[in-house]
């Protein structure tokens, strides 16, 4: 009774047990064989364990339901998978677009640094040129003071 399915089609099969295929999905249709099998009261399709409950004919049918619920978990695994692999790319693009934004900051913070370093530079060119000529001036203002005590002569003392 053991048959090769690999190059079985399940598509005949699968209507027979109660599921079609739409678009790479499993649907469940309401109806299987003649037992019958309906939507419970909450309006949804009988789930693959309802339908081995209510008694699968013969071993291809278990196999195709098996094989039906083999490939819901792993559908449904994939489209876990997708979602967490949406996930991280939107978490990497938004930790792209934050490395970027910083290093545009940085890349501001470093001009900024380098244009404080000149005006640095500059001041103390200026603070040298400014001390040197303090230094002209004092001795100039102590030549004068020199000048002016020899001509105002000795200075009263108390």
């Amino acid at each position: 009774m053991a048959r090769n399915l690999n190059n079985f089609s399940l598509e005949p099969l699968l209507i027979q047990v109660g599921f079609q295929t739409v678009h790479r999905t499993l649907k469940p249709i309401v109806q299987v064989g003649s037992k019958g099998l309906s939507r419970n009261s909450s309006g949804s399709s009988p789930s693959l364990s309802t339908a081995l409950m209510a008694g699968p004919t013969n071993l291809e049918e278990v196999k195709a339901i098996l094989h039906i619920e083999k490939d819901i978990i792993i559908q449904q695994e994939l489209s876990d998978l997708e979602q967490q692999q949406q996930h991280t790319l939107d978490l990497l693009c938004q930790h792209e677009a934050h490395i970027r934004a910083l290093t545009r900051a940085f890349d501001a913070t470093k001009r900024e640094l380098v244009g404080l370093k000149k005006a640095f530079v500059v001041i103390e060119r200026e603070c040298t040129v400014t001390k040197k000529q303090y230094q002209r001036d004092f001795a100039e203002l102590g030549r004068l003071v020199g000048y002016l005590n020899r001509f105002q002569g000795p200075t009263k003392r108390r």
